[in-house]
């Protein structure tokens, strides 16, 4: 399944106006279901949507590599450790002060 979402994705990015809307549609749907949480902790909208944004690249980068490696065993232990660094981030964190990097 993964392949053919990284085909398709690829094949948006050589042709986007065969594919109008895709590649927005396809990370913006992940970052705002991914930013719910954070959000719900009192995050900022843009310091959500930067923790959704490392969550949806990390996932990708696994799956790319595990599909390139064959690696399971491998992967599987960085994604336990990327997702440790996730939660210690999830749980530490703090709303931005006002006037930092928000808009």
């Amino acid at each position: 399944m993964f392949q053919l979402s990284l085909e398709t994705y690829v094949l948006a990015l050589r042709h986007p106006r065969q594919f109008p809307g895709f590649l927005n549609a396809s990370v913006e749907d992940w970052l705002v279901f991914l930013s719910r949480p954070m959000l719900a902790k009192g995050a900022s909208l843009v310091e959500a949507r930067a923790f959704a944004t490392v969550v949806v690249a990390g996932f990708r980068g696994f799956l790319l590599d595990l599909c390139a490696s064959r690696d399971r065993q491998r992967v599987d232990r960085a994604v336990e450790m990327w997702l440790q660094s996730l939660d210690a981030i999830s749980h530490n964190h703090a709303p931005l002060q006002e006037g930092s990097h928000d808009k």
